[in-house]
């Protein structure tokens, strides 16, 4: 009778230890599934890139300098346009497609201003985007972003960066 007990325990030891080894290489197995997913994640990140752009016709001049990351612009964009105030100031947005919706903070005639900019990317120029705005909170925006159109007349084309 003692042997069938201590078989009998020997028996339900042997197959915990046996099920905990189990459990053991399915959460190895799980571990190595989340180390491949992290790494595959980080792989697929876009470089930073710093692209240049400019549109002069001889009377307007519009010069851009941007830094593209992972789906995130920002920069400094400079307008020069024939009878109108000269503004400069930087960007801050995103890239949703082929479209650059950015935050533009400028210094015009010594006064800071806030205005909303759209870009659509074409090829290797950028069309800037013209729509109904709005003041909210004491910044200019676009009313409705699907709105805006994109005239080809003003194209900043891609140069080399200075």
């Amino acid at each position: 009778m003692k042997n069938k007990i201590l078989l009998s325990f020997m028996i339900v030891a042997l197959l915990f230890s046996c099920k905990k080894a189990d459990d053991s290489q399915e959460q190895n197995k799980v571990d190595s599934a989340k180390t491949e997913t992290v790494v595959d994640v980080t792989s697929e990140r876009e470089p930073i890139k710093n692209v240049c752009y400019k549109f002069d016709n001889g009377k307007d001049l519009i010069e851009a300098n941007l830094l593209y990351d992972n789906g995130k612009v920002s920069g400094n964009i400079n307008y020069d346009l024939y009878e109108k105030d000269k503004n400069s100031g930087n960007i801050v947005g995103s890239i949703n497609g082929d479209t650059i919706v950015a935050n533009y903070i400028f210094i015009s005639e010594g006064v800071e201003s806030f205005r909303q900019l759209a870009f659509l990317k074409k090829g290797n120029a950028l069309i800037e985007g013209y729509g109904d705005i709005e003041e909210k909170d004491g910044r200019m925006v676009f009313k409705d972003i699907k709105k805006l159109n994109f005239p080809d007349k003003i194209q900043l084309k891609e140069v080399p960066c200075k």
